[in-house]
């Protein structure tokens, strides 16, 4: 069933008689519809389906931003980071005065806050995202928890890969060094196949005749005693 308000375009509600339950919530404003008395399965009477009307323009970025990022568990000063990277230079109180709603947001930046968020920019657009009260909060909360401890398994793993790398490089440059060392000093020992290095010449030295002992003390003059 659809049903059609008669106010202004910016308050009129176009859409199924149930709301989706990932637009519902207080950052909507309830607009009852008398054709939408249902019959409560939990009560012995009526009870209205209330229809609502989602937050527009830069009040829907303000409180996507907002929930999305907390939900990430970013800081203001995180994703005013992301936002320098991508050529934006934002800081810390821009983000927050964009979430408060004080300060004007560009089209361009919108763009890139869904960016940062890894959310598509026509849904952050458009549509609200439940907050901390709904029930579909926890489950986005666990998800993002979920991708961010994926994400820290996988660096882990890339890092342990790397040292393993390294080690298995050290190794095999340890054991050609240690295979180099041993044929050197194989070479140089004397064995089978082997020349011994020559030891270093020297010159010969020079001999004489030796003369026999009643000779050389024939040549001394003799000792008187008195």
């Amino acid at each position: 069933m659809t049903a059609t308000g008669t106010g202004p375009p910016s308050t009129r509600v176009t859409g199924p008689a149930t709301p989706d339950p990932h637009l519902a919530g207080p950052h909507h404003r309830i607009a009852p519809q008398p054709e939408d008395l249902l019959t409560s399965p939990f009560s012995e009477g009526t009870h209205t389906a209330q229809r609502v009307t989602p937050l527009e323009g830069e009040d829907l970025v303000a409180h996507n931003l907002k929930i999305l990022r907390t939900a990430a568990q970013l800081s203001q000063q995180d994703v005013a980071e992301r936002m320098t990277r991508l050529g934006f230079k934002f800081h810390q109180t821009q983000i927050a005065k964009i979430e408060n709603g004080s300060r004007p947001v560009r089209f361009d930046e919108v763009v890139a806050l869904a960016k940062t968020l890894d959310v598509a920019a026509g849904r952050f657009m458009t549509e609200a995202v439940e907050g901390p009260q709904e029930r579909g909060y926890a489950l986005r909360a666990a998800r993002h928890r979920v991708q961010k401890a994926e994400l820290a398994w996988r660096n882990a793993r890339a890092l342990e890969q790397a040292a393993k790398d390294q080690l298995e490089q050290a190794r095999r440059e340890h054991d050609e060094i240690a295979k180099r060392l041993a044929a050197h000093v194989t070479n140089a020992a004397p064995g089978p196949g082997n020349k011994p290095v020559p030891p270093r010449a020297t010159l010969p030295r020079e001999k004489h005749p030796r003369r026999p002992l009643t000779a050389r003390t024939a040549d001394r003059p003799p000792v008187w005693s008195p």
